[in-house]
């Protein structure tokens, strides 16, 4: 879950941020949209146009996906922090059959920057912004299968 808590005074940030690989292609662990540079879509979370399926069940039960968070996204300051993320969500989804994986993204993020917390399995410092400027994967694949 996503708690924003001030308005940043930085024009862009860039951070680190759990994804989905599917075809060459990234998209939100909670929503499934696609991420991409340009505006953050305005798409809500969809059950049927979810990336992970299956899995989607499980993951809408923790309730980390927020409406206020449509049309943005957040980016954790801490890649340590964002690494210690994405092994506990491969733990929890490793029995699940997929055709995607889950990667760490490096993005850039701008537009209306608020700074906020995560909560998952632990808490984290986030910043929050509307546009992605640049993305790129950091890391390869977690045991996609």
């Amino acid at each position: 879950m996503c708690t924003l808590t001030n308005v940043s005074s930085k024009k862009s940030f860039t951070g680190y941020k759990m994804a989905v690989e599917r075809r060459g292609r990234f998209y939100s662990v909670f929503s499934g949209v696609e991420y991409a540079v340009g505006l953050v879509p305005r798409t809500r979370v969809a059950k049927k146009n979810s990336i992970i399926g299956s899995s989607f069940k499980a993951i809408k039960r923790w309730r980390f996906y927020e409406p206020g968070m449509v049309g943005k996204t957040g980016v954790m300051r801490d890649v340590s922090m964002a690494r210690l993320e994405l092994r506990d969500l491969q733990i929890h989804l490793s029995n699940e059959r997929k055709d995607w994986s889950l990667v760490l993204l490096k993005m850039k993020i701008s537009g209306g920057l608020w700074e906020g917390k995560y909560t998952g399995n632990r808490e984290h410092d986030i910043v929050v912004g509307d546009h992605v400027d640049s993305l790129r994967k950091i890391s390869p694949k977690i045991s996609s299968k």
